[in-house]
């Protein structure tokens, strides 16, 4: 319902409409980007990246039917993080001062698997936790937004914006556990 409401906004060229939806999905954006593209490129590369998401929705507003923002930005947001991670350039063999291979930066192809398994781990428990403490959690750790922000944004008390992400942090923690895995690995 409130994606429907914010399309329409857009369509309808109302001013801070888009801001609005920047500030609501850009934690859920930044997670899925991140993960993609966090062992191979830069954060600046990453932070670019989202920003590409957004602006590809400005361009296709016209296009934006139903009320499906959120699948429809996740599905930008993969496949624009796929395309800047084809347009990389290959890593090369960076040279000390004296001319000697420095060694590789990039963990070895298993460890990237690892790390890719854990990544995709911790997001499927983070999805379980619901709304809005999944958006609390992803604003606060992923987006790095301050309680007192996430409060005002979601119309809450920061005494409970604090208490839904302890109960999410004791939720992902209880989650792992049973799963054979825990917090304290994946972080």
């Amino acid at each position: 319902m409130r994606d429907k409401r914010l399309i329409a906004q857009m369509q309808a060229g109302e001013r801070g409409a888009l801001d609005r939806v920047i500030e609501i999905y850009t934690p859920y954006i930044s997670v899925i980007v991140h993960r993609i593209l966090s062992p191979t490129l830069p954060h600046e590369e990453i932070e670019e990246t989202v920003a590409d998401v957004f602006i590809t929705l400005w361009k296709n507003l016209d296009k934006l039917t139903g009320d499906t923002l959120k699948g429809w930005l996740a599905a930008v947001a993969r496949t624009q993080a796929i395309n800047r991670l084809r347009q990389a350039p290959p890593q090369h063999e960076e040279l000390d001062g004296f001319g000697n291979i420095l060694p590789d930066t990039l963990p070895p192809p298993d460890a990237q698997v690892i790390e890719q398994e854990r990544a995709a781990l911790l997001w499927d428990v983070i999805n379980r936790l619901g709304s809005p403490d999944r958006e609390i959690f992803l604003r606060y750790y992923y987006g790095q937004q301050t309680t007192s922000y996430i409060a005002d944004a979601l119309s809450m008390s920061e005494t409970a914006v604090r208490s839904r992400l302890a109960r999410g942090r004791k939720k992902l923690r209880d989650d792992l556990t049973e799963r054979g895995g825990s917090l304290e690995e994946l972080l």
